[in-house]
Order: structure tokens, then C-alpha cells, then sequence
């Protein structure tokens, strides 16, 4: 089987869907932690920091 090496091969269409999961995860943390903050939810809160830690661990499959 001919497999073109990793150098070779175009990784953008991947690059440009981690970055769409980045910005989702970061729009949701704001509006989910805003929401639970205005409503005193911890529940909320809480899940908007699960967010953030997704969004952080999307970053780093960036290679940062």
C-alpha cells in the first residue's frame, strides 16, 4: 500500500473543525456560566467549568 508520510498529508480539515469544537465549548462556557451565575445555580456553574476543562483539552490537541 502506498501511505503518504504525516509531513505530507493536509491536516486543515481537521485543524478547522478543532477550532469550531474550541469556539463552541468557549461560547457555551461564557453563556452557561453567566446563566448560573445570574440564577445562583451551582448546577450550572459547575457544568460550565466541565466546559471550560473540554475546551482546554481541545487546546492542547493543538500542540500548545
Amino acid at each position: 500500500m502506498d501511505e503518504l508520510p504525516d509531513e505530507a498529508v493536509d491536516h486543515s480539515r481537521e485543524r478547522k473543525m478543532l477550532w469550531a469544537v474550541l469556539i463552541i465549548n468557549a461560547v457555551f462556557f461564557v453563556g452557561e456560566m453567566i446563566a448560573g451565575w445570574l440564577s445562583g445555580s451551582m448546577g450550572l456553574v459547575a457544568d460550565s467549568l466541565d466546559m471550560l476543562a473540554d475546551a482546554w483539552c481541545t487546546d492542547s490537541v493543538f500542540g500548545r
